[in-house]
């Protein structure tokens, strides 16, 4: 091969490889731009392309079109290489005015999804409800009403079928009080027990108030007595029972024992106190020595405990000494003899005993206590 032939060829091949390394380079510069690159300015692309979403203005500045000659020393390097991640490229819309009222370009759907949630539903307004002119600030409007049913008269007739009550219980009068007040089976074993088992009972009626189509009003037991005397005060779950009169069209003359306390199974299953079997004692207290109460006291379930409570004859308070049961259900307490002083002529005392219920009974009275002389020692 002549020497002017093989210069043809190196010349050709030359050229071949600089028009190749410009077709890559053109190519790869719109990656090295980033994703938002726009495309390089091709004549062979066609006029008619896919139909690509509309992009919404972009916020930041127009980018400069890149050069397609070879970059100038000193410009910033490409990436470098290695695995470019699949971006789906859209074509740049020129920035518009932010003009949100007008604008047509259609938002990319998650930049949409991000603006709602990031905005606030402003509260509907709650539509405005009318006040009664004649309603009463802090008053219930049920109670107001059932108030101002009340006529004078309903109110004697109320007041008059709650004394009934009161004075059929504490006459232990069953007969009468099934006549104005329907009782359950279970109801009325339970009032038959206490009935029974104490002589005397003291009851009011309190916290009488109107209510939906009727009154309330409780019925509190305050105190009894049984058979050996003693004062009995009722457990605190039984002790008031609650009461309801209906209207009945303004009749007033019925009145229902709503409690759950005599219900089967009872809700309360001990109604009856323990019993205290004392005699004052047979001997006297002497300045300074200890005194000895003892007392024999039983019950139908269970005693929790015993107290003997006791003071010098003028004194206001009382002291108290636990009793501590012995043989026979007997409890013995004692006086301490520095209680006992040689100005005292007498100390009073009273017993005190509560069951498992919370039923208590006295033997003797804090305003009416027991009493034993004190002798003062002879002078010879």
């Amino acid at each position: 091969m002549t020497r002017p032939t093989k210069k043809l060829l190196l010349g050709l091949l030359t050229g071949t490889a600089i028009s190749a390394a410009l077709l890559i380079l053109m190519a790869l510069w719109p990656l090295s731009q980033g994703p938002n690159a726009p495309l390089p300015a091709i004549s062979s692309l066609p006029e008619t392309g896919p139909d690509f979403p509309e992009a919404p203005a972009p916020v930041h500045p127009e980018p400069v079109p890149p050069d397609t000659n070879t970059p100038e020393p000193g410009a910033p390097a490409p990436h470098p290489a290695g695995p470019v991640p699949s971006v789906e490229v859209t074509p740049t819309v020129p920035a518009q005015p932010s003009v949100p009222e007008t604008r047509t370009t259609r938002p990319n759907p998650e930049t949409k999804k991000a603006e709602q949630s990031s905005k606030k539903i402003p509260e509907a307004p709650r539509p405005a409800t009318a006040e009664k002119a004649d309603s009463t600030p802090g008053v219930p409007e049920q109670k107001r009403m059932e108030v101002a049913s009340l006529t004078p008269s309903d109110l004697d007739r109320v007041h008059s079928l709650l004394h009934q009550v009161k004075s059929d219980f504490e006459k232990k009068d069953l007969a009468g009080l099934k006549k104005i007040m329907p009782l359950s089976l279970d109801q009325e074993s339970s009032l038959n027990i206490i009935f029974n088992a104490y002589n005397t009972i003291r009851a009011e009626t309190e916290s009488t108030q109107p209510i939906e189509n009727g009154v309330s009003s409780v019925l509190v037991i305050i105190s009894m007595e049984n058979d050996r005397g003693n004062l009995v005060f009722p457990g605190p779950r039984w002790a008031k029972q609650p009461l309801t009169i209906p209207s009945d069209n303004h009749r007033w003359n019925q009145a229902l024992l709503v409690g759950t306390t005599f219900t089967h199974p009872p809700a309360v299953a001990d109604l009856i106190a323990p019993t205290i079997f004392h005699t004052l004692p047979a001997y006297t207290a002497s300045p300074g020595s200890p005194t000895q109460i003892s007392a024999k006291i039983i019950d139908n379930t269970k005693i929790l405990d015993v107290t003997l409570h006791f003071r010098a004859q003028g004194d206001r308070e009382y002291e108290t000494a636990p009793m501590s049961e012995g043989e026979d259900h007997a409890f013995t307490g004692r006086m301490p003899g520095s209680m006992i002083k040689g100005s005292s002529t007498s100390m009073e005392y009273y017993i005190k005993a509560k069951d498992a219920e919370g039923n208590v009974s006295l033997e003797g009275r804090p305003n009416a206590p027991l009493i034993i002389a004190v002798i003062q020692p002879s002078a010879g």
